[in-house]
């Protein structure tokens, strides 16, 4: 199953009627401190522990029910499709309870429903009404032999002939659709030696030369000594003066300092030798950024080279990364390359934007490749240079052609696009702008990581083993009609939801809030409501899915019994995600309410009921690292509440300005996220650690 529920019962809000004051309520617009009350309203309660959550990495498998698209029955209303929740009535039965229902109608329901219209009239809220007219169908419009399906998300109805509802109606609450066949016999044979490919992006600027020093035997220096003569940190000590060769096991223990580079080098080396033995399939390609790009993919022909003016033209790089074939698999070529990856040295700049364009249009054209992207330092050369010390000539070059904020942008959605993942690791204590160029792995699902030298090889290792499973995700939640859900920027947008995903990986997870409308006649309030997710993807054969995921819950309006055997995981992961996506859109502000309003909401939750106690103290220390990660964050840039906060270079959506400031006009420096501030909201907008 890969959908989740954080509490067993849905928690209902109790309704507000006009004769009792409105209570307070706490949300993320009301300034609150640590003097608050914690035995306010429980409305922020329900709005916090009614949580959706997904595990997309769970594509990789089929459900055990697997049908052909021609079994996928879908309500013209809301779009939700039949399930095994579901009630499929004969012609008679439904005419039956039909006629039941007309005989509930009273005059106590009429003014029932005069007193909701006035409640809706003084009712203060976002959530997009919905008409709520219920279709009934007459004798005559029935076919006979026909079957009525009751929607129960709108409860329209739905004329199902020639339906045999021992076979068609599901009997598992998820189930996989086969919408697209994969390729056929020809497209296959076209494609047979086209194995996916994994891109080593990687930075061989003159700053790769600095050194670190190698303790307790943290870093296996055999592979060093095995291709190549090198000295470790550039001359200060040789392999015990041998030139390598020949060099015994104490001699290796005595080496004492290697490179920035030298720990890429083993690496990507082990990598590549890993992929020969298990993938000989794929296809490695090894992509390397100075003053130029250059391209290798067997280590033994000559290198494709771009320089120059090329570097500036996004069209032109796009274009010859999509050209280039990479002519064998790993395979056969694996050992030459890793020769080629310990043959590089360090020297000049850093092409760094015009490398992981090169990069990504490589990985494009095969969906689940992967780009592996590796520097330590900030682009300054090309399209997508981010250093600010440019000359008169650079700058009129640079306003002719996209700025950092848009190319990155871009970027990234031609990766989503493509279904390329772009991993992106920098080595700490460096300056890498992580604010833009972790924009290619969130839009693209990979992940940001800053780590040292010296643990470069592990943290290889972690991403290969987070292999794609699914592309093109487009994801879809839909409600009972008496439910509403929350956008991702916290406001309710009504009973659906929809997310362009794009790729997903094993470690891929959404979560959403959900509530209770409140204007709902308790008389009328159903005990139980369903959750239908949908999940459209496309497999890595070329076949596309649809599959859908469908749950009960019960109502209650009791805190006590909804909080019974809540996950705080979930309820975790869902507060880092809604946290951190206020973040990366620039609202700081917004991000400061939610973690003071968590910090109230784990107290109020311990004192509802004492059975989570032991489950929240399993949590408690994840939760009080990322709070005190959030504070520093919230505490340098949120230094006063003046205007200022406007300056604040903080927006890390890719989408592009609706429109585009004057570049002649004069404007304060803005604040810049630093690299470790920037990996972190990142990562918890997407919940990875």
């Amino acid at each position: 199953m890969s959908f989740f529920l954080a509490n067993k019962k849905v928690l209902f809000k109790k309704k507000r009627r006009l004769r009792k004051p409105r209570p307070k309520v706490v949300s993320s617009s009301i300034k609150m401190d640590d003097n608050f009350d914690q035995e306010e309203s429980e409305e922020d309660l329900a709005d916090n522990t009614n949580v959706i959550s997904v595990d997309l990495g769970l594509l990789s498998k089929h459900t055990n029910d697997v049908r052909a698209r021609d079994k996928l029955f879908t309500c013209e209303k809301c779009n939700g499709h039949l399930n095994n929740e579901s009630k499929v009535l004969s012609k008679e039965a439904y005419l039956k309870n039909k006629e039941n229902k007309s005989k509930k109608k009273t005059e106590k329901e009429t003014e029932k429903e005069t007193e909701k219209e006035k409640e809706k009239e003084n009712e203060d809220s976002d959530l997009e009404e919905e008409p709520e007219t219920e279709e009934e169908l007459e004798d005559g419009d029935i076919p006979e032999g026909a079957s009525i399906w009751e929607c129960e998300f709108c409860g329209s109805t739905q004329i199902l002939e020639n339906f045999e509802k021992e076979k068609m109606l599901p009997s598992e609450p998820s189930i996989d659709y086969l919408l697209k066949e994969k390729e056929t016999k020809e497209e296959k044979e076209e494609k047979k030696d086209q194995g996916s490919y994994i891109v080593f992006c990687i930075d061989t600027s003159g700053s790769m030369s600095v050194t670190s020093e190698v303790k307790d035997g943290k870093l296996d220096l055999s592979k060093l000594h095995k291709h190549s003569n090198q000295t470790f940190g550039g001359g200060q000590q040789e392999y015990g003066g041998f030139g390598g060769f020949g060099m015994g096991r104490r001699q290796q223990q005595e080496i004492k300092w290697v490179s920035r580079l030298q720990c890429l080098q083993i690496a990507v080396g082990n990598q590549i030798e890993a992929l020969s033995r298990e993938s000989p399939e794929t296809k490695v390609v090894l992509v390397t950024f100075n003053n130029k790009v250059e391209i290798h993919s067997n280590g033994v022909d000559g290198a494709v080279i771009i320089e120059g003016d090329d570097l500036n033209n996004f069209t032109k790089l796009k274009q010859i990364g999509s050209d280039y074939q990479a002519t064998q698999n790993v395979g056969k070529v694996g050992t030459t390359l890793i020769k080629k990856v310990y043959s590089l040295q360090e020297n000049g700049q850093t092409a760094l934007g015009p490398a992981a364009v090169i990069a990504s249009a490589i990985a494009g054209q095969r969906r689940g490749s992967k780009v592996v992207l590796c520097t330590d330092g900030l682009s300054n050369i090309g399209i997508g240079a981010l250093e600010e010390d440019e000359t008169e000539e650079q700058q009129q070059k640079s306003s002719e052609q996209l700025s950092p904020n848009e190319f990155y942008n871009e970027l990234a959605e031609y990766c989503a696009e493509k279904g390329a993942v772009v991993d992106v690791v920098t080595l700490e204590d460096t300056d890498c702008s992580v604010d833009q160029i972790g924009k290619l792995s969130d839009r693209s699902s990979g992940t940001i990581d800053i780590v040292k030298p010296l643990e470069l090889s592990t943290r290889f290792k972690n991403i290969m083993s987070n292999p794609v499973v699914a592309t093109g995700v487009l994801f879809e939640i839909l409600l009972h009609k008496e439910l509403y859900v929350f956008g991702e920027d916290d406001r309710k947008v009504g009973t659906r939801l929809e997310k362009d995903v794009g790729n997903v990986t094993r470690d891929t997870q959404l979560s959403f809030n959900y509530g209770v409308k409140e204007d709902a006649d308790e008389a009328d309030r159903p005990d139980e409501v369903p959750f239908q997710v949908k999940i459209n993807y496309v497999k890595l054969d070329g076949s596309q899915w649809l599959r859908t995921i469908t749950k009960r819950l019960k109502i209650t309006e009791n805190v006590e019994t909804a909080l019974e055997d809540i996950d705080y995981g979930l309820m975790n992961q869902n507060f880092m995600q809604r946290t951190g996506r206020h973040a990366k859109k620039g609202n700081i502000k917004e991000s400061a309410k939610l973690v003071k309003q968590q910090k109230v909401w784990y107290s109020k939750i311990r004192k509802k009921n004492k059975k989570v106690t032991e489950n929240y103290s399993k949590n408690l220390k994840d939760f009080e690292k990322q709070e005190n990660m959030w504070n520093e964050v919230i505490e340098e840039q949120l230094t006063t509440d003046s205007e200022e906060d406007e300056d604040i270079d903080m927006n890390m959506e890719t989408e592009k300005s609706k429109t585009k400031k004057p570049k002649n006009k004069v404007r304060k420096k803005k604040k810049k996220m630093n690299d470790k501030q920037s990996k972190f909201i990142f990562n918890s907008s997407n919940f990875k650690k």
